[in-house]
């Protein structure tokens, strides 16, 4: 077992290529197990010490070329995750900003659509206003139109009824002196105001 040690050291401080050096003294300890089998409890301990012996130079082959590596990679790695959590950081605080910003519009929007409804609202009233005066002034001049109508019509009746009247009274009148006038005085009127007619 100290040969092996020393052997190994020398090839490390010498920088040999360990790995085959160490390959073939694994398979030479295996040879060796194989061929000690027996039915003592000396070559089982002795069994188990190669066994030993293997994966400690197998786990010194691997820390040996592969150490640097392996502590490279799990560094690496934790690099990486320490930088993906501080991009995830930065991503968590943009998207809280963009959320602030986005609230901010939707408030503002908002605000800007209830200031829109109002106008509409008081530009609504302002027209029903306007309506609600127009059809009051067409409601008066329709009422003065018909009033003057109606009047107008009156007037015209009025007119008529007088006319209507006139001629009643006349041929009342006139049959009134028929009968209290004789011929003889009827020719008398006649002629007196034909003459009358005629000077004038």
């Amino acid at each position: 077992m100290r040969v092996i040690q020393k052997i190994f050291q020398k090839a490390l401080r010498k920088n040999a290529p360990i790995l085959p050096a160490a390959f073939i003294m694994t398979l030479l300890f295996s040879g060796v197990a194989f061929a000690s089998e027996g039915t003592g409890t000396g070559n089982q301990w002795i069994n188990l010490g190669l066994r030993i012996i293997n994966i400690l130079i197998f786990v010194g082959i691997i820390w040996k070329f592969g150490g640097k590596a392996i502590k490279g990679a799990l560094c690496g790695r934790k690099e990486k995750l320490a930088k993906e959590l501080k991009d995830l950081e930065e991503r968590k605080a943009q998207a809280a900003a963009d959320l602030a910003a986005m609230k901010e519009r939707v408030a503002k929007v908002e605000a800007d659509c209830e200031a829109i409804m109002e106008e509409f609202r008081v530009q609504a009233e302002m027209q029903r206003a306007a309506i609600l005066e127009k059809a009051n002034a067409t409601a008066r001049q329709i009422t003065a139109q018909a009033k003057r109508t109606a009047e107008s019509e009156m007037r015209l009746i009025v007119a008529q009824m007088r006319a209507e009247l006139a001629e009643l009274v006349a041929e009342a009148a006139e049959k009134k002196l028929e009968q209290t006038l004789d011929n003889a005085e009827q020719e008398k009127l006649i002629d007196k105001y034909l003459t009358k007619v005629v000077l004038n």
